[in-house]
């Protein structure tokens, strides 16, 4: 846990699905956090079609927690998901997930994605379209269009 910065709002803290059995595990969503430099390490992000990037504190949360957690929040529309292979949040037109790179300022597309060779082009639009608009309200931070793993 961190200090929260003024310009940054703490939506609230979740239990990493995966994580269950250990109690003292809560994980802080942050919406436009001001830094991420007190952050773990390859810490993942949810951004949305408004330009909004939600960033979880920890590594213990994956992308299917970030995403139900909004879910349940109200604040995106749709049903939570259960398996990761039917994820509402893989639609490249209204989210795109990140991962922090190290210790950096800078996000990559999340392992949820795969080898982004494989992404078809509709896929890639939607992601391109998305990336400009969470840059521009959050330009204290890189988003690349390449994937963590690659």
């Amino acid at each position: 846990m961190r200090a929260k910065f003024i310009n940054e709002e703490l939506l609230g803290t979740l239990k990493p699905m995966y994580m269950s059995y250990n109690e003292n595990i809560n994980v802080e969503i942050y919406l436009n956090p001001r830094s991420i430099k007190n952050m773990e390490s390859y810490t993942r992000a949810i951004s949305d079609d408004k330009g909004n990037v939600f960033v979880a504190d920890t590594t213990y949360a994956i992308h299917i927690d970030i995403y139900n957690f909004l879910i349940d929040q109200g604040i995106f529309s749709g049903k939570r998901a259960d398996d990761e292979s039917v994820m509402g949040y893989m639609n490249s037109h209204k989210y795109v997930c990140w991962q922090r790179e190290g210790n950096t300022n800078i996000f990559l597309l999340g392992e949820s994605y795969g080898q982004i060779g494989y992404l078809s082009n509709r896929t890639m639009e939607g992601i391109r379209k998305l990336t400009d608009k969470v840059q521009q309200k959050n330009p204290q931070f890189n988003f690349k269009i390449i994937g963590i793993h690659q």
